[in-house]
């Protein structure tokens, strides 16, 4: 809107817009096809009984109710589901659960090496789901092993817990509302399983309430289509207010009709809601949880179409309907195709072309709707082509990441495959890092990475690729290069590096490196195959003595051993 409101600004200075704009044209047609069809209906609705509108506009309900019961219960699964894959995603939880479980009789500790492992477990995935306000470890006997945050509010497992386990697999805690930053949140929690399949304890989150008001919304507008007097909200069984998506200031408090809504779920009841308003509202509980939806209706405008339209005739409503549809069709033909050229457009830029600009052929909104369209697109391109850059580079470096690299290779080994091209590898390592930053700290060696990524830059030519593989490791693509070829290019990059020194707070660092070379030599080697040569190569340098090159044995890839990685580099 921002950006439209923008372009208006700047075309209304060099255009004046008729008083025949779509704006208008869209006016008129709303108070042509709406008003004067909803008048000349009115006779045929007026003849329709209260009793008839009450009960299609309970089964209207019913049926909402029952799609968004459906969508809680999903997204309830959806949330367990996600704790199952944070429980069983690393060995952190699973083995160190066991270890940090409080014996019976003795006194708690979350100091043991264990129960720090898993809190910074949680500490490290929490920030990735934002529904979750905490997350929670707990022994088999309910006792808090670790969490993340640590919060001062109870964060034990309800009473029934057991009961809850053994009914539905799950755990479903009592509802906690914070008054001074307004959020509502529910533990929910799932058992841990050992290997053996025994439970070893429970993981656990507090969900942030306040998440379910998108999934509310969205049946609002799927279902409900313009009807705004619609409103959707989860309450608890004692009538306190979770979510709404019509009065989130009154969340946390308790709704005076819950009472007499949870006495006849699933029929409708006549009242005056929290707002002021007499609403039709009707209540479905949802299933295994102390909690309840709530749909409810405006109730005046229910029924204001029997109202304006009580006195027209028949014969008005064929008339004005008549005369709507011809004025309708004038008006639209001359809407409906430049807005057709826009859509087709927008298809096509959904499809991942960019390569699109319309023409601005009028001065009006479309013309501004247009130049609005074709910046877009613009700033689409842009955006695109920095994502895709830093999604293949390594930021401390400069160069390709370990990703991209592997990609070319693949791209290179179906070239050879075809036209029999060849090309080398370069693994190369940096002889004694650790020692470098044992000596003068990570950041050195973080200059002394950084100074490589660039000397790899110049050393190699513009067609060949240079990446960091990983740590201190790196992988040069030799295009079109030979062993021998690439040994000397090797030998030239080693020899740079030998002879100079970087400088780091003053200090002067020299270091060299250990390269392995590798050149493709038959169609049967992928990837895995080439770059192991070139690391077994490179693994060979390390243990005759550093500070070489060292060219693959023209050796099976199946008997390639990767190096021991506890050796000293």
């Amino acid at each position: 809107m921002k950006l439209l409101t923008r372009y208006s600004n700047a075309v209304n200075e060099e255009f004046k817009i008729s008083w025949w704009s779509i704006r208008n044209r869209i006016l008129l047609f709303t108070i042509i096809a709406t008003a004067l069809p909803a008048m000349g209906l009115g006779w045929v609705y007026y003849l329709q009984s209260r009793t008839t509108l009450l009960e299609s506009a309970e089964q209207e309900l019913l049926g909402t109710a029952s799609q968004v019961e459906r969508g809680l219960d999903l997204w309830f699964q959806e949330r367990y589901y996600e704790l199952r894959i944070l429980a069983t995603y690393s060995y952190l939880v699973t083995e160190n659960l066991p270890k940090a479980t409080v014996p019976e009789g003795k006194k708690k500790s979350t100091s043991s090496k264990a129960a720090r492992d898993i809190k910074n477990y949680l500490k490290l995935v929490r920030g990735r789901f934002g529904h979750y306000e905490r997350l929670l470890t707990y022994d088999k006997q309910g006792n808090i092993i670790a969490q993340d945050p640590s919060l001062e509010r109870s964060a034990m497992l309800p009473e029934n817990w057991q009961e809850q386990l053994d009914t539905h697999k799950t755990i479903i805690g009592e509802t906690q509302h914070n008054e001074d930053t307004g959020i509502t949140t529910v533990l929910i929690a799932i058992p841990v399983l050992s290997a053996d399949g025994n439970m070893i304890g429970f993981f656990a989150a507090d969900l942030v309430l306040s998440s379910l008001d998108t999934v509310l919304r969205s049946y609002i507008t799927s279902v409900t289509a313009a009807k705004n007097t619609t409103a959707l909200m989860l309450l608890q069984k004692d009538g306190t207010l979770l979510v709404s998506t019509e009065s989130p200031a009154t969340i946390g408090k308790k709704r005076t009709q819950a009472a007499a809504l949870y006495k006849e779920p699933l029929r409708h009841k006549e009242y005056i809601n929290i707002t002021g308003n007499k609403v039709i509202g009707i209540l479905t509980p949802l299933e295994h949880t102390n909690y309840a939806v709530v749909l409810e209706r405006n109730y005046d405008e229910l029924f204001a179409d029997l109202v304006s339209l009580r006195n027209l005739t028949l014969s008005l409503v064929l008339l004005l309907l008549a005369i709507t549809g011809f004025v309708a069709w004038l008006i639209t033909r001359g809407i409906l195709r430049p807005l057709e050229t826009l859509k087709n457009s927008a298809e096509v830029v959904a499809a991942g072309n960019m390569e699109i600009k319309l023409p601005v052929t009028s001065h009006d909104e479309l013309g501004i709707a247009t130049m609005a369209f074709n910046q877009m697109i613009e700033q689409l391109k842009h955006n695109r082509e920095e994502l895709e850059l830093l999604t293949i580079t390594d930021s401390l470096t400069g160069l390709k990441n370990r990703k991209k690299i592997i990609e070319t290779i693949d791209d290179h080994i179906e070239r050879y495959r075809r036209f029999g091209l060849p090309f080398s590898l370069l693994m190369i390592d940096v002889d004694f890092f650790k020692k470098i930053n044992d000596k003068y700290g990570h950041l050195a060696g973080d200059t002394v990475l950084a100074r490589l990524g660039k000397l790899f830059n110049e050393l190699i030519r513009s067609i060949d690729m240079a990446a960091r593989y990983g740590g201190e490791e790196f992988l040069i693509l030799l295009e079109g290069a030979e062993t021998s070829e690439a040994v000397l290019t090797a030998e030239r990059i080693r020899n740079v590096i030998e002879s100079i020194e970087t400088d780091y707070n003053g200090q002067k660092i020299r270091f060299t490196i250990s390269l392995g070379v590798a050149q493709i030599s038959s169609p049967e080697q992928n990837v895995d195959d080439l770059v192991g040569l070139a690391d077994e190569a490179m693994y060979k340098a390390k243990k005759t003595g550093r500070n070489r090159t060292v060219a693959a044995e023209n050796i099976s890839p199946k008997v390639v051993s990767y190096r021991d990685s506890s050796q000293e580099k």
